[in-house]
C-alpha cells in the first residue's frame, strides 16, 4: 500500500441547522485511509456513518474540518468541482441498485461516462469488458426489470468501476439481497480489492464486516473503535509459519 493515504480526514464535522435544533450528525473526525483498504463502518442509526458516507462520497460538504482525496482537498470545493470528483474519482454501489429502468445493462453501466461527455461509441469495448468482469456479458441489452437483484447489483458494481475510479462506497450492498446471492456479491467485492481497488462500505451486518480488513464502530457522531482484522496475506504468512514450526508427522 502507498505511504500516503489516499483520504484523509482531519477534524471532520457535520451539523444540520434545524432551526431551533442543532443535529451534530459528525464531531471531529480525524481518520486516514490507505490506498488498496478494504473498510467497513458500522453504528446504531444515528451514529453518524451514512453523514460519514455522504462526505467521503462529496455528495455532501462538511461544517468544519478538512477532507483530503488523493491528496487534494475537496471539503472546500463547490457543487460543480464535486459533481466533477464524484464522475471522476468515485464509484458508487447502492442498497436499491439505482439503475435507470429505461437503459440496458450496457447503457447504465456508461452512465458515469456519459456524464463525462463520453460517447458509447469511444466506450463500447471497455463496457462490455466490465459486464463480462461480473459475469453479465451474456446479457448486454436487457433492462434492469428483467435481471435479478443480484444481477442488478452486479451491473451496479461495473458502472461504479467504469472510471476506474480511485475508491468504491458501497452502502449496504448487500441489503436487498438473499444470502447465497449477497455471498456471491462480497465475493466480487473481495475480488476487486485483492486487484487493488480501494473500498468502503457501510453495513449492518457482522458477516458483511467480516469481509473488510478494517472496521470502524460510530457511535454519536464519532469513531467509538475500531477493529483491524487479518487480512489474506497474513493468513497465508501464519499458514506457513506453522508449516514450518510443526515436527514432520512420522
Amino acid at each position: 500500500m502507498s505511504s500516503s493515504p489516499i483520504i484523509r480526514l482531519e477534524g471532520l464535522e457535520k451539523t444540520y441547522d434545524l432551526g431551533a435544533i442543532k443535529v451534530h450528525a459528525l464531531r471531529g473526525v480525524s481518520l486516514d485511509i490507505q490506498a488498496g483498504s478494504y473498510v467497513a463502518i458500522m453504528g446504531p442509526s444515528g451514529s453518524g456513518k451514512s453523514t460519514m458516507l455522504n462526505l467521503l462520497g462529496c455528495l455532501d460538504r462538511p461544517s468544519a474540518g478538512a477532507y483530503y482525496l488523493g491528496g487534494e482537498d475537496v471539503s472546500k470545493m463547490d457543487d460543480d468541482q464535486l459533481s466533477a470528483v464524484r464522475g471522476k474519482r468515485l464509484g458508487f454501489i447502492f442498497q436499491s441498485y439505482n439503475l435507470i429502468d429505461q437503459l440496458s445493462v450496457i447503457e447504465n453501466i456508461h452512465v458515469p461516462l456519459f456524464y463525462q461527455g463520453r460517447d458509447m461509441n469511444e466506450c463500447f469495448d471497455h463496457c462490455v469488458k466490465l459486464a463480462e468482469l461480473v459475469g453479465l456479458g451474456h446479457r448486454l441489452h436487457h433492462r434492469p426489470k428483467e435481471l435479478s437483484g443480484g444481477q442488478q447489483q452486479r451491473v451496479a458494481i461495473a458502472r461504479s468501476l467504469v472510471n476506474d475510479p480511485l475508491m468504491i462506497l458501497a452502502d449496504e450492498p448487500t441489503g436487498n439481497l438473499d444470502s447465497a446471492t449477497g455471498t456471491e456479491i462480497l465475493n466480487l467485492l473481495d475480488k476487486l480489492n485483492a486487484e487493488g481497488k480501494t473500498i468502503v462500505l457501510v453495513t449492518h451486518g457482522e458477516e458483511v464486516a467480516e469481509r473488510a480488513h478494517r472496521v470502524l464502530h460510530m457511535k454519536d457522531g464519532a469513531i467509538d473503535h475500531e477493529i483491524h482484522q487479518r487480512t489474506l496475506q497474513h493468513v497465508v504468512e501464519e499458514l506457513e509459519h506453522d508449516s514450518v514450526d510443526e515436527p514432520p508427522v512420522l
